[in-house]
């Protein structure tokens, strides 16, 4: 058989129903139907609105609320560790794994703080976790407190400069943010002059003269807050710095009556010695 015959052949059966060709799908489907119990003859199906609504919510829910809620998923993990790492951060002291995490959470809230007053308050919120850092490794084991010591008293004073420099620059910028801010100083300078003397037994001796110069900057700070709130109080007579300087006056003449008369116990207790002991001169009086 040629070429020619042959696809002369195929031409003439192409369409053969044998061979496949000139297939009638409705029919093929009708004998399907009857053969198997299915309708021959079905009607288009109609949708209701109803319909189109649950066709759409099903896409929407596929489309965006599960990806969204996989990408919401991850933010909870992620965000959820690093919250529960800025919490665990918060015992950390100098030397521990977590304690730059402690320092990085400060920094951030001192960036998004929106005035100067709230940045001095957070700048001696911040020193008064150093000077109980301070306390915590003064009392702890730890072969290297010395030197964790000093860095967090001079991280301390560090703070307490940037309160400092808080005040300063609010003296000229906002007499009411600057009384604020002494307030806040004078206020916190006594408990840290608190915290240093009650902690100058435990302290590392290697460390004392760092912890007695931090106490010399806490003095500093509390006069220049007392001088800042005196000038404001001369120049706006309120009844806020009033009371506050009428109030820490007052107690500087109590701290000063009680170590007074602490001081004239011990001279009496010294001259009642004296006069009980038999000195050498008056053997031969």
């Amino acid at each position: 058989m040629t070429d020619q015959e042959f696809n002369n052949l195929l031409t003439s059966i192409k369409n053969a129903p044998e061979a496949g060709g000139e297939f009638d799908v409705q029919e093929g489907w009708r004998k399907f139907a009857v053969r198997y119990g299915f309708d021959p003859d079905p009607k288009p199906a109609k949708y209701t609105l109803g319909d189109y609504l649950q066709f759409a919510s099903y896409q929407f829910q596929h489309a965006v609320l599960r990806p969204a809620s996989l990408a919401l998923s991850v933010f909870v993990v992620v965000f959820g560790g690093w919250v529960a790492t800025v919490n665990a951060s918060f015992d950390s002291v100098p030397g521990d794994i977590l304690y730059p995490v402690k320092l990085a959470t400060e920094r951030m809230q001192l960036t998004f703080a929106g005035s100067s007053q709230q940045r001095a308050r957070l700048h001696t919120e911040f020193a008064g976790r150093r000077l109980d850092e301070m306390v915590e490794i003064s009392n702890s084991d730890r072969s290297d407190k010395e030197g964790l010591v000093i860095a967090a008293v001079e991280s301390f004073k560090a703070e307490l400069a940037s309160a400092n420099n808080e005040l300063t620059s609010a003296q000229n910028a906002s007499p009411d943010a600057a009384a604020d801010i002494a307030m806040v100083l004078d206020r916190k300078t006594e408990e840290f002059e608190s915290v240093i003397a009650q902690s100058e037994p435990v302290v590392p001796e290697g460390s004392q003269e760092t912890v007695a110069q931090a106490l010399v900057v806490v003095e500093e700070t509390n006069a220049q807050a007392i001088d800042s709130l005196v000038q404001t109080h001369e120049t706006s007579q309120t009844t806020q710095t009033g009371e506050h300087l009428q109030q820490s006056f007052q107690q500087t003449y109590d701290s000063l009556k009680d170590r007074i008369a602490l001081n004239l116990g011990r001279l009496s207790v010294i001259g009642t010695v004296l006069e009980s002991v038999s000195l050498p001169g008056n053997d031969y009086a």
